[in-house]
């Protein structure tokens, strides 16, 4: 049975425009460190300090965005 939460369509395509946006940011920036590596790998580049920096940049986005999913999720159980 719903909550009545008080909250217009409106709203909740707001936030989910905000929320898919958020989502959407750190999935480019792993999609592209990670992409970067694996070309310098492929072209059997060295693996150095800046590397490991993108995969920890990748990883750090990626992290974020499983918190933003996590959260979502729980705030739309307490709506439900």
């Amino acid at each position: 049975m719903s909550k009545d939460i008080g909250i217009s369509v409106e709203e909740l395509v707001l936030e989910e425009r905000e929320f898919l946006h958020e989502v959407s940011n750190h999935t480019s920036i792993a999609h592209g460190m990670i992409n970067i590596v694996l070309k310098k790998m492929k072209a059997g580049q060295e693996i150095d300090e800046k590397l490991l920096s993108k995969q920890q940049k990748a990883i750090d986005a990626l992290n974020k965005q499983m918190r933003l999913m996590k959260d979502r999720r729980n705030l739309l159980h307490t709506r439900s």
